[in-house]
């Protein structure tokens, strides 16, 4: 008998081993995805890791239901790489089966269809007459409707089939009618296929030339490479590194390589991939969340068969493609949080995760940003990673002027106008009278993040996670933020019955709204998670920005992220103490990362641009380094701290949670856990509870864990491992998760 161990898409440590049936013995290949039942009812879609003779002995075995796959789909370097997934982040493979293959039932899927009508086979020039004869005696709408098709469709030239959809809208007509016309044998209607990648009969435009500054750079990067794996390349904003980006592209082409292109949100796609498609054409393809499983898996199809897509430009799951000549991996804006998957197993980091594919394939990693992350610039200054540097802006813009804006004084003499400081206020002014365009940036989506009763001081607060509710005024509704909790805005207090509840703090949405008030006439626009749900949102706002339908964009980190416009001259600041002031080491780091990275999108092409920072503490030391745009000075006070606390880059963290519906299991459960850490490792802090310690009526403790770098993370795993099997067989926490989080963020 052979046997094989197969994965399974469950967050269990082990593989399952079932037999092959002797009918599909000589099909079956290791990498090649198989139908297994599982449990009593449920079948599912895993994949060979390994195929043997060893029957198992602590379980009564099952069979393979079916073989999905002609050949095998998933190479040993990519088992390799995901065990590297499953060992370093501490999550089974089952869990990173999922992440890599998200398509469970791979049979369930459909391709896109659309619906085109045209003539019947049995319909002529001929007999055309007679047709209409019948029809004027019976129905003059569907007579209409008939010679309607025959001028949509060009009959009398060409006679082409066309689209359901726009048909009826240029007819004006009902599919009743259209129905009565097919019941008829008239007209007939086929379903065809949507090709996804529609090829582009695009008109290729030659590689830019280099600026002196970028030849320079291209050049430092190419040496670099002969002696390091990886290589950051520190520009400043709006310094051409998208130019470097595409001549090293076009280098790895040239060889016969694969490129992955990495970007930490889909709406950077949008700007680059025009960007891109001018250059590369159809070798490009896409991969993101916002594919339908269909696309998703044509997408993989064309990547596994090195068909079309020599070059990917997706998000962090673009990593678990099966590439098989990867040479290059780019990865924009290394800095950005979005990297992580922070939501379910695996929680990878999408950069460090490129970092170890890369090297898998013998291939090259090039960081780009701005304002690198403080571990990433500490690599390259002990020579881990090469360095390069590009301090000017192309064409030698102007870097933009940073003022910053005390609101405590206008507070003071009630200068302010709601959120708005005097200040701001009049440079929108004048950039909207010289025909400009303004970003306003808010990191904090909805109209305000909570309602409070200004007599009992009531607050309304989630029914399932200990935080309060977001006001959403275009939905007139109160909103978890966590959970999707909500309830309609109520029209009294509901703890003493007085009506005067009132708003508090600001989102978006508030000022979307009251910039419009101050500036009627005016268009804007919003981009933050509520308004760019659907596929082709971010698309349509990035586009009416780009051709100045909108003249004020308010948005959220979104808009933070390598988006290039020509028209913005004023970029607002509304709040940056709620980013200085929030509790997190990494705090200071991530303020000036946004904050000039969003102040990047000011003064572009034309002019120098200005960046307003409302803020209640002015002489912050982040705020004095953005101001001169000096990262090296606050990379070293930040290192400077991180260094006498113990923390990363010196230390490495790990984050343990512990989940249950029961707040006394969960808090005891965390005590005898923690209790059991410190006897196996040196620096454990905790249990803690997190600044929302109740989720989904779920209860949560944290616990963290410092491990000097100078130690093995692979013997602190086994570690915390050894301590995680004692909690599950002490019986303490029955029914109770444990989230673990590696290099948490």
């Amino acid at each position: 008998m052979f046997f094989a161990d197969i994965i399974i898409p469950v967050p269990t440590p082990q593989l399952y081993t079932y037999s092959i049936p002797e009918n599909l013995q000589q099909n079956c290949k290791t990498g090649m995805r198989v139908s297994v039942p599982f449990g009593k009812t449920k079948i599912h879609t895993g994949v060979i890791r390994k195929i043997h003779q060893i029957a198992p002995t602590e379980y009564k075995f099952k069979e393979i239901f079916a073989i999905l796959d002609t050949e095998s789909v998933i190479s040993d370097l990519q088992f390799q790489f995901w065990e590297w997934i499953a060992r370093y982040y501490m999550c089974t493979l089952g869990d990173v089966l999922k992440a890599a293959l998200p398509i469970d039932s791979p049979n369930e899927h459909k391709p896109k269809t659309e619906t085109y009508i045209s003539l019947n086979s049995e319909v002529s020039k001929e007999n055309l007459p007679q047709i209409f004869e019948k029809l004027e005696k019976k129905s003059q709408k569907q007579t209409q409707l008939l010679q309607s098709f025959l001028l949509f469709s060009n009959f009398f030239q060409e006679a082409k089939p066309v689209k359901l959809k726009e048909f009826l809208k240029y007819s004006n007509s009902s599919l009743n009618i259209l129905n009565s016309l097919i019941k008829r044998n008239i007209l007939q209607k086929n379903e065809k296929i949507v090709n996804i990648f529609e090829n582009l009969d695009l008109e290729i435009e030659p590689l830019s030339t280099l600026n002196e500054e970028q030849l320079i750079v291209y050049q430092q990067i190419n040496d670099l490479f002969q002696q390091k794996d990886v290589v950051l390349l520190h520009g400043v904003t709006s310094s051409g590194k998208t130019e470097v980006y595409i001549h090293l592209i076009s280098d790895a082409i040239r060889c016969g390589k694969q490129v992955l292109y990495l970007l930490p949100e889909i709406a950077l796609t949008i700007q680059i991939i025009q960007r891109l498609k001018t250059i590369f054409g159809n070798l490009i393809g896409i991969y993101h969340s916002k594919f339908n499983d269909f696309e998703k898996t044509e997408t993989w199809n064309r990547v596994f068969a090195e068909q079309d897509f020599r070059i990917i430009l997706g998000v962090r799951s673009s990593l678990f493609l099966p590439f098989k000549h990867l040479g290059l991996i780019i990865i924009d804006e290394e800095h950005e949080n979005s990297y992580k998957q922070h939501d379910s197993a695996p929680r990878y980091n999408a950069r460090d995760g490129a970092i170890m594919l890369a090297k898998m394939h013998g291939a090259k990693t090039l960081l780009g940003t701005a304002t690198p992350c403080i571990e990433t610039y500490f690599n390259a200054q002990i020579g881990k990673y090469g360095l390069v540097e590009l301090q000017k802006r192309y064409s030698d813009i102007e870097m933009p002027e940073i003022l910053t804006v005390d609101v405590r004084e206008f507070f003071k003499k009630r200068q302010m106008k709601s959120h708005f400081s005097p200040v701001l206020l009049q440079f929108i002014e004048n950039a909207l009278n010289n025909n400009e365009q303004i970003i306003l940036f808010q990191n904090r989506r909805g109209y305000s993040p909570y309602l409070e009763c200004e007599t009992c001081g009531w607050i309304p607060e989630c029914e399932h996670c200990d935080v309060s509710l977001t006001y959403h005024k275009d939905s007139n509704s109160l909103v978890c933020h966590y959970c999707g909790f909500s309830m309609e805005f109520p029209s009294h207090c509901l703890a003493c019955g007085d009506y005067s509840l009132r708003t508090k703090g600001f989102g978006t949405e508030k000022i979307e709204t009251e910039i419009a008030t101050f500036f009627p006439s005016i268009k804007t626009a919003r981009m933050d998670l509520d308004t760019t749900r659907s596929k082709k949102s971010y698309q349509k706002i990035i586009s009416d920005f780009e051709s100045r339908k909108i003249d004020i964009l308010v948005g959220t980190q979104m808009i933070s992220k390598g988006l290039n416009f020509d028209n913005v001259s004023i970029v607002g600041i509304m709040n940056a103490d709620a980013m200085l002031n929030f509790p997190d080491f990494r705090a200071d780091e991530r303020s000036f990362q946004l904050i000039t990275q969003v102040s990047g999108r000011a003064g572009r092409r034309y002019k120098r641009g200005k960046v307003i920072i409302q803020t209640q503490q002015p002489e912050h030391p982040i705020l004095k380094f953005i101001e001169v745009n000096d990262f090296f000075a606050m990379y070293l006070s930040q290192l400077a701290e991180r260094k006498k606390f113990l923390y990363p880059p010196f230390f490495r963290l790990i984050q343990l949670t512990l989940r249950h519906k029961h707040l006394e299991v969960v808090k005891k459960a965390a005590t005898f856990f923690a209790e059991m850490l410190r006897k196996e490792l040196n620096l454990v802090l905790g249990p803690t509870s997190p600044a929302v310690s109740r989720v989904k009526n779920y209860h949560l403790k944290n616990i963290l864990i410092k491990i000097d770098r100078k130690i093995s993370p692979e013997i602190s795993k086994n570690s915390i491992q050894t301590c995680i099997n004692l909690l599950k067989s002490s019986g303490i926490f029955n029914s109770g998760e444990i989230i673990i989080n590696v290099d948490p963020l």
